[in-house]
């Protein structure tokens, strides 16, 4: 059926869409800014990573296609649902990117939750997977962006003043 290749390609592939765009961006960007957008998202994607880990062993959610014996579009281990990575990912991804493009990293999110969408449409996720990936990672790319910011004024240089 259509609607189900279309959700099947939303759910495992669309992530490559968001990091085209993160790509497309990083390339345009003037020197400064590459450093910047590379430092913040690599440091939202392992505070991403972290809480990811956290978060999936202090919360159980039972795939839907477990829990409810429905059949799955996308093929998957029969583990913890919770949270989302493919959206978590995006997330940190869109969220880090909207710091600097916040067009693009607008766009990059809409994609995201088309992502979460499709996942829980392919039964391999809940909703509370996708809410809660969508939190983790504007979460995560808030702390890189601010990590980088305390960063990059850190080494500017000091005036002195009389």
């Amino acid at each position: 059926m259509a609607v189900d290749s279309i959700i099947t390609f939303c759910a495992k592939y669309l992530v490559v869409a968001v990091v085209l765009i993160w790509i497309f961006a990083w390339i345009k960007a003037n020197r400064r800014y590459k450093f910047e957008i590379a430092l913040s998202t690599a440091g939202a994607v392992i505070v991403a990573a972290v809480i990811d880990k956290i978060a999936g062993k202090l919360y159980y959610d039972p795939r839907p296609f477990v829990s409810h014996h429905l059949t799955p579009l996308v093929s998957h281990a029969a583990d913890n649902g919770f949270p989302s990575e493919h959206t978590l990912f995006s997330v940190t991804l869109a969220v880090s990117l909207g710091f600097y493009r916040p067009k693009l990293g607008a766009l990059a999110f809409l994609i995201a939750l088309i992502i979460g969408t499709a996942r829980v449409a392919a039964h391999v996720h809940s909703p509370i997977d996708i809410v809660g990936a969508a939190i983790i990672g504007a979460i995560a790319g808030w702390v890189g962006y601010f990590m980088t910011r305390l960063y990059i004024n850190q080494r500017k240089p000091q005036t002195k003043s009389s």
